[in-house]
């Protein structure tokens, strides 16, 4: 009787763009909620409840960090507010004669911001950009000093020491391929000027000259440049000094990106992380490389929402060695679906979604590491808190996720539900047609050859999870799946199975709170 053992099993991932039958040992065709990490194939945590509820349905979040506090900003549509760490919500909207001045804000008209020097500024296109000095449950945001009078920006970015912003709308008339800079800024303090034609500042504008490209849909700093990203080119903003303060140049001329928000520094900020609009690519402002293959390319253009392609976004999670590409489903509003990359080991996870309009990182203080044994009320079994833990950066960094439609606030990667809902999480490797393994010990496939599986020994962690055989006549044939059997790591050792084919199929599969 032959026995066969696979390693290395976190190693690749999924991989869609290749048969089953052909893959290595180490990689899976199929799975969903899982996640790839430390040689281990992991169920992916779930989310819970935090500050709730929200004073209204939130659309974007801004983590604000102060000597003695941190904060989250999020907005609505036209209101903004601010929530503590002790869950107490504020109205931070802007007021004139204290009465609520509301934004004009529609669901399509995205929240964007910064900080520069302390001093969160943020701005939706629409509005005059706001800030929020100094950062206080009571202090009201204002608009932002020295902004000139009838032009609005989309986007806007602290760099170096002045704040850019992006395509601009002057007097109501639209400049999509527009930079606008401030003069740099003393420390913790709003730039003085934005007047260009001040030739005592150091403020400027420029337009993009490849209008063809597209327009302007964001900017993410790298390094010590601005990569401001349009539909398909990519440019560099690199301060020089002098007469021209800023150079810029072009980093991409055919690659872009699909909407905003589909950028993300990876953790040294050496890198990018883009959806360009028809892949995913890293890139260090001089070379790209894809991380998904052709099938996982088709998988997503199959599965995203034509109609929805200006919600999708990206977000990193430094935590896990993690970057997501999240993005709505057919039939979905809102993303309900992350591709999780790996940044260590380049494998491919799934993760389901509910109603993300953005996900942002901070600090999440609720589930903070326990100090005493009785203030823990839950199971040993069930426990995912930290004991006794660090309750500073980088451990305390967590993902905030809003969901408008439910007016909900979600920590991620906290519990093993989603909302106190049971998930399902599976791994499935197929298309095995092993009948031994050669001298380095790497299993050897025979497609022709009809094998009997008898055993099955998964070396697991954790709580309960069923196992389902298949076998199957030819490639891509029909698989006929035994029933599932249930197997609990630490009580059983292995799977009996009574399997016969020419190529089989492996599912691990929980829908349990484990």
């Amino acid at each position: 009787m032959t026995k066969i053992s696979v390693e290395n099993v976190a190693s690749i991932g999924i991989v869609r763009d290749i048969a089953a039958h052909l893959l290595p040992p180490e990689a899976w065709s199929g799975g969903q909620n899982v996640r790839f990490q430390d040689n281990k194939v992991l169920k992916f945590k779930g989310h819970s409840q935090v500050f709730d509820p929200p004073s209204v349905p939130p659309y974007w979040a801004l983590a604000v960090q102060t000597a003695d506090a941190s904060l989250w900003l999020y907005t609505g549509l036209q209101k903004v507010y601010a929530v503590q760490q002790s869950g107490v919500h504020s109205n931070i909207t802007r007021q004139t004669a204290g009465v609520d001045v509301d934004y004009i804000g529609t669901s399509n008209a995205k929240w964007d911001g910064t900080v520069l020097g302390g001093i969160p500024v943020i701005t939706n296109g629409a509005d005059v950009p706001q800030s929020w000095s100094p950062i206080s449950a009571s202090q009201r945001l204002i608009n932002l000093p020295n902004w000139p009078a009838g032009v609005t920006a989309k986007y806007i970015r602290a760099f170096k020491n002045s704040l850019v912003a992006l395509d601009i709308t002057k007097s109501g008339q639209a400049s999509p391929h527009m930079i606008k800079w401030s003069h740099p800024a003393d420390p913790g303090s709003i730039p003085i000027s934005w007047d260009e034609a001040d030739p005592t500042k150091d403020a400027g504008e420029v337009e993009l000259s490849d209008s063809q490209a597209g327009i302007i849909r964001e900017a993410a700093l790298l390094r010590d440049i601005l990569v401001i990203y349009k539909d398909n080119s990519a440019w560099g903003m690199q301060h020089v000094g002098g007469k021209f303060i800023f150079r810029f140049f072009p980093i991409f001329t055919e690659t872009g990106i699909l909407t905003s928000r589909c950028v993300a520094a990876l953790p040294n900020n050496e890198q990018h992380f883009v959806m360009t609009g028809d892949d995913l690519i890293v890139h260090d402002g001089q070379k790209a490389r894809s991380i998904i293959d052709r099938r996982w390319r088709n998988f997503i253009n199959n599965n995203i929402n034509p109609d929805k392609l200006e919600t999708a976004f990206v977000v990193g999670n430094p935590l896990e060695n993690e970057m997501w590409f999240c993005f709505p489903e057919i039939g979905s509003n809102l993303p309900s679906l992350a591709i999780v990359w790996n940044t260590k080991t380049n494998a491919i996870g799934i993760r389901e979604l509910s109603e993300a309009a953005f996900i942002a990182n901070g600090v999440i203080d609720v589930n903070s590491p326990l100090l005493d044994w009785n203030s823990d009320s839950q199971s040993w079994d069930g426990d995912t808190t930290q004991w006794c833990g660090r309750a500073f950066f980088p451990q305390s960094l967590s993902l905030l996720q809003l969901d408008p439609t439910n007016t909900k606030l979600f920590k991620l990667d906290d519990t093993n539900q989603f909302n106190l809902t049971n998930l399902t999480s599976f791994i499935e490797k197929g298309g095995i047609a092993w009948t031994g393994a050669n001298r380095q010990g790497t299993p050897v496939n025979n497609i022709e050859k009809r094998k009997l599986l008898t055993r099955l020994w998964p070396r697991a962690a954790g709580g309960p999870f069923e196992v389902v055989i298949g076998s199957q006549d030819d490639v891509g044939g029909a698989i006929t799946f035994e029933s599932p059997m249930t197997f609990t790591p630490g009580v059983d050792k292995f799977i009996d199975s009574n399997a016969n084919g020419r190529l089989f199929s492996i599912k691990f599969q929980s829908s349990s709170d484990v």
